[in-house]
C-alpha cells in the first residue's frame, strides 16, 4: 500500500519534489499546501492535484499512526 503524502510549496522544487515522490519513491502524492498569505484562487491545482492551506491541513489530511 503506497503512503500519501503532501508536498510543501507549488514551486519548481515542489514539482521536482513530487516527480521523486511518485516515480522513485512510491509514494501517493495527495496534495501541495502552502502558508495562508500564499494560497491561490480557492480551487487551484499543480499537476492536477489540489493546493490547499497549511493551517487547516490536519482536517483534510488527519495524520496516521504507523
Amino acid at each position: 500500500m503506497k503512503k500519501n503524502l503532501v508536498i510543501f510549496g507549488i514551486g519548481k522544487i515542489a514539482e521536482v519534489s513530487f516527480y521523486y515522490a511518485k516515480h522513485e519513491c512510491g509514494f501517493n502524492v495527495a496534495a501541495f499546501c502552502v502558508d495562508d498569505p500564499y494560497l491561490p484562487l480557492p480551487g487551484s491545482k499543480l499537476l492536477g492535484l489540489p493546493i490547499l492551506n497549511f493551517s487547516k491541513i490536519i482536517e483534510d489530511f488527519p495524520p496516521v499512526s504507523t
